[in-house]
């Protein structure tokens, strides 16, 4: 269990790969982070890919953590997501 009261799971972000680059990523966790401090909401996590490592340069640069690992079953194979995670500051 996490050590807060009401996390926020982020479940997927995509950006077609033609428009990577032009700061929709930044744009979308932006909203994320918005909805969860409207929402009263005191932490965000994900889960991602181990192997996707622009997906976690990109949550690390928006202030994410590594956490911990779950396996994540893709039709029917199983892959190793790394779990991230944000503490939202406090208002």
């Amino acid at each position: 269990p996490m050590p807060f009261d009401n996390p926020l799971q982020i479940s997927r972000i995509y950006v077609h790969p033609g428009a990577k680059g032009q700061g929709i990523g930044r744009i979308l966790m932006a909203a994320a982070k918005a909805h969860a401090a409207e929402h009263g909401h005191d932490y965000l996590w994900l889960g991602v890919w181990q192997q996707n490592e622009a997906a976690i340069a990109f949550y690390k640069k928006m202030g994410f953590a590594i956490i911990g690992t779950d396996t994540f079953v893709l039709g029917k194979d199983p892959q190793l997501d790394w779990l991230m995670g944000l503490p939202m500051p406090k208002h």
